[in-house]
């Protein structure tokens, strides 16, 4: 006689990047489980492999997560945390003003993903040359060397997101140059030129969070704001 059949419910979401419909269940204790060894392990490349994995299992429609922006795994990665654990989760904030931590509940329903009216794909690098850029995506962060220097996967990171470069006269693919031809042609940048491309970054959609709570160490309010993936986590 076989085991009785577990009924999971199903739910829905838009990716934050276009507005896509997606259906999803709740991660299982066998999902759980690949998760707990990957946090046990503390390797980054493998915490996100692990992600990359339950989220595979869980999503109802088909995607390819490699090629998705990396705000939109993070933020089905949330949601899936919400219907699967519970809608609060426990984090540690610094109140500046002792310099000590304490614990606080985030209510995952109150994140959103913050969209910056100065953010712009296509860069005006100069009155002749221009970029259009790409999100970061999975496959992009997972191809980084730990090994390198943060300068290093830095520049691999913009060249991996240059989706076109054109001028007045011709449009030019990234794909058809090599690594090290776009990586020289980033070096002869002037430091204005590069910093407009880190502005694509630094204003790109992410994950956000903000509330007020009260310090347990100074009895006053401070403003709570998590903004990155990892600060979900501590």
């Amino acid at each position: 006689m076989p085991l009785p059949k577990i009924d999971i419910a199903t739910f829905e979401m838009k990716l934050p990047s276009n507005g896509t419909k997606i259906r999803y269940r709740p991660f299982l204790v066998k999902e759980e489980k690949i998760l707990l060894i990957a946090a046990e392990s503390k390797d980054n490349d493998q915490i996100l492999r692990a992600m990359e994995q339950v989220i595979n299992n869980c999503l109802l429609d088909p995607i390819d997560i490699d090629s998705l922006p990396s705000f939109d795994v993070e933020y089905i990665f949330l949601k899936l945390r919400e219907k699967s654990i519970g809608e609060i989760i426990k984090v540690n904030v610094t109140d500046p003003e002792v310099n000590k931590k304490f614990e606080v509940q985030i209510d995952l329903n109150k994140i959103i993903v913050k969209k910056s009216n100065k953010h712009e794909k296509r860069i005006k690098l100069n009155d002749n040359l221009y970029f259009e850029m790409k999100y970061p995506n999975m496959k992009t962060i997972l191809s980084l060397n730990p090994s390198k220097t943060m300068v290093e996967n830095g520049f691999d990171i913009v060249i991996n997101c240059i989706d076109k470069i054109y001028d007045k006269d011709s449009i030019y693919d990234p794909k058809e140059y090599t690594k090290k031809e776009l990586q020289e042609f980033l070096e002869n940048f002037t430091q204005e030129m590069f910093e407009k491309i880190n502005n694509f970054f630094d204003t790109m959609p992410s994950i956000y969070y903000e509330n007020e709570e009260v310090s347990p160490h100074t009895n006053k309010k401070i403003k709570v704001v998590l903004d990155k993936f990892i600060d979900f986590f501590d």
